[in-house]
């Protein structure tokens, strides 16, 4: 189907909704599970992941880069036939559907235990998912403009947060600041790599980017402004909680938000950041759940994605209410994925440009 250039994404719509889909990981779980794996040092684990990524991303650059027209199932389906690319498809779906419903639980357990604790679950589930379904719904235009409007606000609130906290921090907190060691940072490095999957499964809507120059800009931005803003976040919770204290709390950025004080006539500051963090909780599944469509509609080759944006929505919500509990959500789902799915994510895209220079289509 052809996209005319007025329906496809700029390199600041682009660079926006990566930005948000990546960099909304630092409020979330994820600092926690870092800190599990690398005790102090969980921090430096974004920037051992970002130098795998970015190895990943240049080999499917290189690919995108000499299949202009197609995306990435597109792109699998032509080096690997369609018996293989059918069943790495499914894969690419599998994987998105259950980081999204695992996403979602922890956004909405977030929610549940600090803000809307007499609020049941399935509601607060099923109010995330409809808002994200209706942003999704519009198309990935109205997501990229939505996130480009959103983003100066975005930064400009993460930027008062660091400056509110400073003087909650104790850098003696951070020592020693080898952690864990070497050997368990660098596993944690791979291991949580796919932090950044965003750049590599968005590819699945390259064909609605501008052009490749704008898509490969977008990619390296985004990617640098995540590593910076969640190495740094998590340096800062650390800063503030202190380890242990750090591992066990798994809604940080939260925690630290309710301990800033503004004064007498300023109360109740982390109620200003959770509207923008729905903000951006929104924009970021919304994006989930198009490329998900996406995936499975190139998957099946079907010819809209919009219809199966409700079936998607649906079965997330339902996968979302699986874990009986936050802790079971995030110790062995979440943490389980993300595992994983470096695996899919990182090593695919290396396999599609060796298969490209086998077959001819791409010289090194």
């Amino acid at each position: 189907m052809d996209i005319r250039d007025g329906d496809k994404l700029g390199i600041k719509e682009y660079t926006a909704v990566l930005i948000i889909c990546i960099g909304i990981k630092a409020t979330d779980s994820t600092p926690t599970l870092l800190y599990k794996q690398g005790d102090n040092a969980g921090w430096m684990i974004p920037i051992i992941s970002s130098v795998i990524v970015f190895l990943s991303l240049s080999c499917l650059l290189a690919v995108l880069e000499r299949y202009k027209n197609k995306n990435l199932i597109e792109i699998i389906y032509h080096l690997t036939g369609k018996y293989i690319g059918a069943v790495l498809g499914m894969l690419f779906f599998i994987s998105v559907t259950l980081v999204s419903a695992t996403n979602i639980r922890n956004y909405v357990d977030i929610l549940s235990t600090i803000y809307f604790r007499r609020t049941p679950i399935f509601v607060l589930a099923a109010t995330m998912t409809a808002s994200c379904y209706i942003i999704a719904r519009l198309g990935v235009r109205a997501i990229g403009r939505t996130a480009w409007m959103a983003l100066p606000w975005i930064i400009v609130i993460t930027i008062a947060f660091v400056i509110l906290v400073y003087n909650l921090i104790k850098v003696d907190y951070i020592y020693p600041i080898g952690g864990a060691g070497v050997k368990q940072i660098l596993k944690g490095g791979v291991l949580y790599s796919g932090i950044f999957s965003e750049v590599i499964v968005f590819s699945v809507i390259f064909p609605q980017v501008k052009n490749y120059k704008c898509f490969k800009n977008s990619s390296y931005i985004a990617l640098l402004y995540a590593v910076i803003s969640i190495s740094l976040l998590s340096a800062i919770y650390i800063m503030v909680m202190d380890y242990p204290p750090v591992v066990i709390n798994s809604t940080p950025f939260h925690t630290v938000a309710r301990l800033i004080y503004g004064g007498r006539f300023v109360s109740n500051l982390e109620a200003f950041f959770l509207l923008f963090w729905i903000i951006a909780s929104v924009i970021r599944f919304g994006m989930y759940l198009y490329t998900d469509a996406a995936l499975i509609s190139y998957t099946l080759k079907l010819s809209e994605k919009k219809q199966m944006i409700s079936a998607v929505s649906a079965i997330i919500l339902m996968l979302s209410m699986i874990p009986e509990n936050y802790i079971e959500n995030i110790n062995i789902a979440r943490k389980t994925i993300i595992n994983l799915d470096w695996i899919l994510f990182y090593i695919v895209p290396c396999a599609l440009l060796f298969l490209s220079q086998r077959k001819g289509d791409y010289k090194l």
